[in-house]
Order: structure tokens, then C-alpha cells, then sequence
């Protein structure tokens, strides 16, 4: 049992030194002014590439006629507010005792999409 103790501490005396070291290193390197300016150009040079990428799908979309993300998200934005006065406008009618009659609340659908092509 002694010998399973001894080789737990020797192992946790040897992560310890491992971390020390490691970290030592690491702290040497990334303080350095030329590795902080690489890392700098290198996460600049890639938000430049994400956002021309972002902007040729965006481009290849609109010419196939389909929504961005960005399209979805101001959609979605929009019907959030619509939602937001739509629920706003039952409470108050709730307040002043009023309803939406039965049959205003669920109306059939009258018009049918368009076919493509």
C-alpha cells in the first residue's frame, strides 16, 4: 500500500512540475511582442475572411433569389415586434372585459401559395 502512495505523490509531484514548466513557457512565449502582433494579424486576417465569406453567400443567395441568414433574422425580428403588439393588444382588450369573437381567432385559410415556375 505504501508503494501505491509513494507512486500517487511521485505522479502528482511530477504533473505539478510538468504544469509549472509548461506554463512557465507558454507565459515566456506569448508575452513576447512579435508572437502577440502574429496572433493579432492572424485573428484580423481571418474575421477579414468570415466576413467576405459571409458576404459572397450572401451574394450567391440573392442571385438565386433565396434569404440570408440576415433576411431570416430581420424577418424573425419583425415578427417578434408583431407578436409582441398582437399580445398587447389582447390584454388590453382582456382589461376592458372584451374578446376576440370565437370565429375571428382562428380564420380559414383563404388563399392558396403561389406555384412555382
Amino acid at each position: 500500500m505504501s508503494d501505491s502512495i509513494r507512486l500517487r505523490t511521485d505522479y502528482r509531484f511530477l504533473l505539478q512540475q510538468w504544469e509549472k514548466h509548461t506554463n512557465a513557457m507558454l507565459v515566456s512565449i506569448l508575452g513576447e511582442e512579435q508572437v502577440a502582433k502574429g496572433m493579432n494579424a492572424a485573428a484580423a486576417v481571418q474575421l477579414r475572411m468570415q466576413a467576405e465569406f459571409r458576404e459572397a453567400i450572401e451574394k450567391q443567395l440573392a442571385a438565386l433569389y433565396l434569404p440570408s441568414s440576415s433576411d431570416f433574422e430581420r424577418v424573425c425580428s419583425q415578427i417578434s415586434v408583431l407578436e409582441d403588439k398582437i399580445d398587447n393588444l389582447t390584454q388590453m382588450l382582456e382589461r376592458q372585459g372584451r374578446t376576440l369573437p370565437a370565429s375571428d381567432r382562428n380564420l380559414p385559410r383563404t388563399r392558396t401559395p403561389k406555384k412555382p415556375g
